[in-house]
């Protein structure tokens, strides 16, 4: 899945870029939202994150705008890892990237 964003004042830190806590945000999100694509039943919105893992590479500065890259690279019954990249629209710069790992807990056979 592909998002665009502006990176809006509000988002940015004291050094006029992208703060780190709404990036992970962001990611967090988009990446969550990706696995509804390829969800099986009891997927939907019954997932929670496991591990979540973002690599800073190069600022991205407020007011620029971002193109967001999701994927889901492995979905079995219960775990689903996902990843993202975040690139500078302007420049194709990677700035930041993303795993994220999520557990299925729509049907918990364990209890």
């Amino acid at each position: 899945a592909s998002f665009e964003m502006h990176i809006a004042p509000e988002l940015g830190n004291a050094f006029g870029t992208f703060h780190g806590g709404a990036v992970v945000t962001v990611l967090d999100m988009l990446t969550s939202i990706t696995v509804a694509a390829p969800a099986r039943p009891g997927w939907s919105d019954m997932h929670v994150s496991r591990s979540l893992s973002c690599a800073f590479l190069r600022p991205l500065s407020v007011g620029a705008k971002a193109r967001i890259e999701c994927e889901v690279v492995a979905m079995g019954r219960r775990m689903v890892l996902c990843r993202a990249v975040v690139r500078d629209n302007m420049t194709n710069a990677i700035c930041y990237t993303c795993e994220h790992d999520k557990v299925n807990v729509a049907d918990d056979s364990r209890t």
